[in-house]
């Protein structure tokens, strides 16, 4: 089930994203956005014209293509935009749109299928999603790279090679603990978009459609609240100090960790649920803060680069990581516990969320010092 659903697509999304990322670093994030939009939208049309499994993965892969270059490029449009002061909270707001998409996806997409059939819900919905072209076209402002003295400098940094890049950002102290942390960061939450519905069904015997209304509860205004206030503390914390501004979300994290963990040996669904509801509110603060800091912490000139690096340790590590070693571990001890083997598996998975929460913890410890984004860096 997890690699299936969660480890494929992850890394074959990430891993796009740094290419398409470099483009988008030369002052070409609105027409990266635009093709991304014209990809994925064409790539999921054509998922309800395929006739086997190859098709359907070379759609799936072209859906990734085109989802994979939308976070860097507008990240780094968005930094460009608006006041950095402001930054979390327009990030926040941004992914508060995915959180509403993804949500709502399942139900009108399942509406599609009832009155078209599967293969015409994909093509109404792959259609549908032309027409932000023209709105991304007449909306979207292409910024220039700030800081570029002349047209030769700004020509020598978009040049620069991707190793450049990337020494340049994990030079710095903050970005590499704070990369590290965050991919460790997601284990838990992945896994339990997996598999908490699976254990509250084994494990306290629920019917799907109950666990469904329970996952809503634990899922929804949770994660939806807890990153809007995570991304208003931040820039309020951010006044003070970046290193506060990391550590607070970060221990909010490890709590987080910590009552979800409870809520996995708890003896009924209704505790366990609140349990994980509280845990995703506090696991939501800390999103809008790590890709702040990232725009923060980046060059003018490698914001996407920063962004879809990040991305990139998420996926390689925490959303691959944190289902398969769930998974792994509940077959493991299935043999010897029983129904609760799930709860062992989400248990270890939560114990590597809370270090990668310890290992942000440590870098916001030096955050206030690392700051050296607003110029652009040439090789």
């Amino acid at each position: 089930l997890a690699l299936s659903t969660s480890v494929a697509f992850a890394i074959s999304y990430s891993l796009l994203a740094l290419p398409i990322a470099r483009f988008s670093d030369r002052g070409l994030q609105k027409h990266v956005i635009m093709a991304s939009i014209a990809v994925w939208s064409s790539m999921t049309f054509l998922m309800g014209t395929v006739q086997n499994l190859g098709q359907l993965a070379a759609s799936r892969f072209g859906v990734a293509l085109g989802e994979a270059g939308i976070l860097p490029a507008s990240h780094s449009l968005v930094s460009a935009e608006f006041q950095m002061a402001k930054i979390a909270r327009v990030i926040s707001i941004l992914w508060i749109g995915g959180f509403l998409g993804a949500a709502s996806a399942p139900l009108i997409g399942g509406m599609a299928a009832d009155s078209f059939g599967w293969r015409g819900a994909f093509m109404l919905m792959g259609g549908l999603s032309l027409l932000l072209l023209p709105v991304t076209f007449l909306v979207l402002r292409q910024p220039a790279i700030r800081g570029t003295a002349d047209t030769k400098t700004a020509s020598r940094e978009a040049s620069s090679s991707w190793v450049h890049d990337v020494r340049t950002l994990f030079g710095q102290r903050t970005f590499l603990l704070l990369w590290s942390g965050s991919a460790l960061l997601l284990a838990a939450p992945n896994a339990n978009l997996l598999y908490a519905g699976p254990f509250l069904i084994r494990t306290f015997d629920l019917s799907p459609a109950t666990a469904g209304v329970y996952l809503g509860f634990a899922f929804g205004a949770p994660l939806i609240c807890g990153t809007l206030f995570g991304g208003w503390l931040f820039d309020r914390l951010r006044r003070r100090s970046l290193s506060l501004a990391l550590i607070v979300p970060g221990i909010s994290v490890s709590v987080g960790g910590l009552v979800a963990i409870y809520g996995w040996w708890s003896d009924d669904a209704l505790t366990a649920t609140l349990c994980l509801s509280s845990a995703n509110t506090l696991f939501g603060l800390i999103t809008a803060s790590i890709y702040a800091t990232a725009q923060l912490l980046a060059p003018s000139n490698m914001k996407s680069t920063a962004a879809a690096t990040f991305n990139l340790g998420m996926a390689l590590f925490g959303a691959s990581i944190g289902p398969l070693l769930t998974g792994y571990l509940s077959d493991s001890f299935a043999a010897s516990t029983g129904i609760r083997s799930l709860g062992y598996g989400l248990t270890v998975t939560t114990i590597v969320t809370i270090v990668g929460a310890v290992m942000i913890i440590i870098a916001g410890s030096g955050a206030s010092y690392d700051i050296r984004g607003a110029k652009p860096v040439s090789a």
